[in-house]
């Protein structure tokens, strides 16, 4: 078996600096993504439950218990946007739409909308998204 002594083994400073110079921009684009990842799901959680409460809240409440269709359309926009308040900034009335169309169905169809936009510029991806999400539910009677 051979001994490998100390004086023997190449010098190995700086090596550590260079390796971290390597490795630091690697790192740092995995963390902006994972960032980004978290922001969007984030986002897309919150948009979803902003509708699914909209959605709900038409659901159980007629229109003639607010004076009508308008102020039973914003009593659902507001409760969306109580619902949003994670989001920053929170949703606003114009990102919310109530479809009345499909009341005479018995079905009541609430949509919210809003856009999220990247940290970083990713190569292949857009930078701002438009992220929607629709629910419709059945009215109880």
């Amino acid at each position: 078996m051979r001994v490998v002594q100390y004086s023997q083994c190449p010098p190995r400073s700086g090596a550590a600096a260079v390796e971290l110079a390597v490795s630091l921009p690697l790192l740092l684009l995995l963390l902006l993504g994972c960032i980004d990842v978290g922001r969007f799901a984030l986002r897309y959680i919150c948009l979803s439950n902003a509708a699914s409460e909209a959605a709900t809240f038409a659901s159980l409440n007629a229109p003639g218990q607010f004076g009508g269709g308008a102020g039973w359309i914003a009593a659902i926009q507001q409760r969306a946007i109580t619902e949003s308040t994670l989001l920053n900034p929170p949703l606003t009335t114009t990102e919310i739409t109530v479809d009345t169309s499909v009341l005479a169905s018995g079905l009541v169809s609430a949509q919210a909308q809003t856009s999220f936009q990247t940290l970083i510029p990713w190569p292949g991806l857009p930078h701002t998204w438009t992220m929607t999400r629709k629910v419709v539910l059945s009215q109880t009677p």
